[in-house]
């Protein structure tokens, strides 16, 4: 059972959450016994007078200010002449959900589908290579002398072999023509095609079905099939190197120098691409002014954690200027620290670092009245705006009804408790990191939550909202206008 409450006089004063009655002499009376808490449940002696029943399927029911659990009770037979039929008790609640099963075996495999039809015959591979030249056969007997005459036409080039009837012999010092068809040794320019009817694969500059010991100069398009490596220097003048998908461009850089790729215009260095000699061998992208010569490492990529490091430094005054622009918008996943004054950590996801002089942040609509920040909630709901009008700015958060469905009148009294409760210091003082007068955080926090905010952790600092006690503020005055009316009314009545 409940202890006794104990109830006195209060004679309209008391404590937060104490519960008070009209006693049967028209006077209030209260408890510090019986109280209210936060959450508007009835307690006795700071106990809970109604507790909850277990939420656990079974029928409970108050006994001796307890829950007691109601049994299921099925009805008997009536007597007399004739027996009843039983009555039936409360169906009790289902019970819980059984566990799910062992998956069942696999069933049998399917018959095997008939054979799909013949592809298409492949393309005619390469012919073979000759084979090696047999062992002479064994000398013949000589021939008897023949009777033909020296041949006075000159020796052929080229032609379909053939025996041939002439009985005219060559002279001793005759000599065939050059033949114009076939690239000379050295020092001659080839006019037509060039295939190489060799597969062997290359893994130097020595090895591979052609190899070339100086340089090779190509005039138009270079098409390559599979991977290109290249150790030494690759010139392309007006034309283009084209790679299929499956395809690389190896570039062994194996002298002291970074440059890897170079483009230049009318023999004058533009853009330059480069490996740094030794480590960590960043990835940089450099520009050169219109004389050639080198200005700054453009664009670096960090070959450690992929940093992408931009060199320019020029100021932004537009979404159209500044050392990178980008048309679209721009996602960041992570933090984003701007401004040139360093900061050593930070938990919000914006940082800004202000320099002596200058404003972190400067909010300029392009019409006035318009919402220049907008604050919504983890749900995105709106939940304050800070809005920039023509001679000032509103700072709103939400006060919508809709968001406050359970609601009661402020109690006058209590608002006044809790203004006179209030301490209000001046702290305009050399030495202190905060000045001016008002509240401090801890001791308004301690008259009532609403008023200030504590930190996140030991070491941050507690914050109080400025207007916070504004409503405790207009209920105290509606009070003391209600008095001044009643005074007012008295003074009117005796006179």
């Amino acid at each position: 059972m409940n202890e006794q409450v104990r109830f006195k006089s209060v004679d309209g004063q008391g404590a937060a959450g104490e519960l008070a009655i009209w006693s049967g002499r028209g006077t209030l009376a209260g408890s510090e016994d019986l109280t209210v808490d936060d959450n508007g449940r009835l307690e006795n002696k700071r106990k809970p007078v109604v507790t909850e029943a277990p939420q656990d399927g079974k029928v409970y029911g108050r006994r001796d200010a307890g829950w007691t659990v109601v049994p299921s009770v099925s009805g008997g037979g009536g007597g007399g002449a004739s027996s009843g039929d039983g009555g039936d008790g409360t169906q009790g609640p289902p019970g819980p959900a059984g566990p799910q099963g062992p998956t069942g075996p696999a069933g049998p495999g399917g018959a095997q589908g008939p054979p799909g039809p013949q592809g298409p015959q492949g393309e005619q591979g390469w012919p073979g290579s000759d084979g090696s030249v047999g062992p002479p056969g064994p000398q013949g007997p000589t021939g008897p002398a023949g009777a033909g005459t020296p041949g006075t036409a000159l020796p052929l080039v080229n032609g379909t072999a053939t025996v041939g009837v002439t009985t005219a012999f060559s002279r001793e010092d005759h000599r065939h023509p050059t033949d114009t068809s076939r690239v000379a040794k050295a020092g001659d320019t080839m006019t037509g095609a060039l295939f190489v009817n060799n597969a062997t694969a290359s893994t130097s500059p020595t090895t591979g079905a052609l190899t070339v010991a100086g340089g090779v100069g190509i005039g138009g398009v270079l098409n390559a099939g599979s991977d290109v490596g290249v150790a030494g220097g690759v010139a392309i003048n007006g034309g283009y190197l084209a790679l299929n998908s499956a395809s690389t461009i190896t570039i062994l850089n194996a002298i002291a120098s970074d440059n890897v790729v170079q483009a230049q215009r009318n023999g004058v260095a533009r853009w330059n691409l480069s490996i740094g000699v030794g480590a960590p061998m960043d990835f940089t992208l450099d520009n050169f002014n219109d004389a050639g010569g080198w200005v700054s490492n453009a664009l670096t990529v960090i070959r450690a954690d992929g940093r992408v490091k931009i060199a320019s430094n020029v100021a932004s005054t537009s979404p159209t200027t500044g050392s990178l622009v980008v048309a679209g918008g721009v996602g960041v996943g992570e933090k984003l620290s701007i401004g040139g004054v360093a900061q050593p950590s930070f938990r919000g996801m914006v940082c800004i670092g202000v320099p002596t002089g200058a404003s972190g942040i400067t909010l300029r609509p392009q019409t006035d009245n318009q919402w220049a920040l907008l604050f919504e909630n983890a749900a995105a709901a709106v939940v304050g705006n800070i809005t920039i009008q023509t001679s000032g700015t509103v700072f709103n958060t939400s006060s919508d009804v809709r968001g406050k469905p359970n609601r009661e009148p402020l109690s006058p009294d209590t608002a006044r408790n809790i203004i006179d409760a209030l301490e209000v210091y001046d702290f305009d003082k050399d030495g202190n990191a905060i000045r001016g007068v008002g509240l401090v955080a801890q001791q308004a926090h301690a008259v009532h939550k609403s008023l200030a905010t504590p930190g996140q952790t030991e070491q941050d600092w507690w914050m109080a909202e400025k207007a916070a006690p504004v409503p405790f503020m207009i209920a105290n005055m509606q009070q003391l206008n209600q008095r001044l009316d009643e005074i007012e009314r008295q003074l009117k009545e005796k006179h």
